[in-house]
């Protein structure tokens, strides 16, 4: 059946432009490319084995098989779907708690989102861009610095300090120690 399938859909290219285009591309990116996606997986595999719960060893053994089908998930399926899979792959194949997992997602999401703040300042200040884009960067650079701390804080502040933090406070005490959650 799927031979068939793969007959079907394939037989319509041009198979000559396809050899053409492989003729010229420039191998040396492709190698690059591969092996820059190939760093994600192994990065992404090493953050989420070191958040992951200690007492989980099903977690450790089926890490790298979580993160290719997450990310592939991630990359291909609408809004949310490929988080949605990453979730539910922790918790069947890697046998996660879902206090674990939203835990363990949430501090990806968290060290994504400063890789990406990071790389987007980066980004801009060697980049030739107009002169607009500096009031820009220095606006993301000046609140990342400003939230990083205070986040920091109201992880590792004492209970006690201002009641009315105790909402956020608790939500985020698991950033204490992930890897006891």
């Amino acid at each position: 059946m799927i031979t068939a399938l793969l007959v079907v859909f394939l037989r319509p290219f041009d198979w000559n432009a396809v050899a053409e285009r492989l003729s010229a591309a420039r191998w040396g990116w492709v190698a690059v490319a591969v092996g820059a996606n190939s760093l994600i997986l192994l990065t992404l595999t090493a953050l989420w084995r070191g958040l992951a719960p200690g007492d989980a060893p099903a977690a450790r053994q089926h890490m790298p098989e979580v993160v290719a089908l997450s990310v592939a998930g991630m990359s291909t399926l609408p809004f949310g779907g490929g988080h949605a899979l990453a979730v539910g792959l922790l918790i069947k194949r890697a046998r996660l708690r879902v206090d674990s997992t939203t835990a363990l997602m949430g501090m990806d999401q968290f060290f994504e989102g400063v890789a990406k703040v990071t790389l987007l300042e980066l980004a801009m200040l060697i980049a030739p861009l107009p002169s607009w884009t500096g009031k820009a960067v220095t606006a993301i650079g000046i609140s990342l610095l400003t939230v990083l701390p205070f986040l920091a804080w109201l992880v590792f502040r004492k209970p006690a300090d201002i009641s009315w933090l105790d909402p956020w406070s608790a939500s985020v005490q698991f950033l204490r120690r992930p890897r006891i959650c």
